[in-house]
């Protein structure tokens, strides 16, 4: 099931789906999410969205990097592949959001 790259990468995105309420309920604001709104940036700020990204690539790209080599040989050479290439999705991510996504409105 693993053998091919898509299937390496949907079982880090299954992963996430499962773990996603988990992180939402760590980073909840004190007055909580609005009824039927989508977790972003311009909702609840530029921290808590670098927090909720970082969290979500980190955890993918650590399971998807230890999936490819199947163990843990090698433990240090694949946490640092990881921890480099969620930091350059995380710039990607953020240069995204600023770019293309809905503006911040300014009060």
């Amino acid at each position: 099931t693993f053998a091919s790259t898509i299937g390496m990468h949907i079982s880090a995105c299954v992963l996430l789906a499962a773990i996603r309420p988990l992180v939402l309920r760590l980073l909840s604001p004190r007055e909580g999410y609005e009824f039927g709104s989508s977790p972003g940036i311009q909702m609840l700020g530029v921290r808590w969205f670098v927090a909720y990204v970082s969290m979500l690539t980190l955890l993918h790209h650590i399971w998807y990097f230890f999936i490819e080599k199947f163990g843990f040989s090698n433990f240090f050479d694949t946490m640092s592949r990881a921890f480099l290439s969620a930091l350059a999705s995380i710039v990607l991510i953020m240069l995204a959001q600023f770019l293309f996504g809905p503006r911040l409105r300014r009060s």
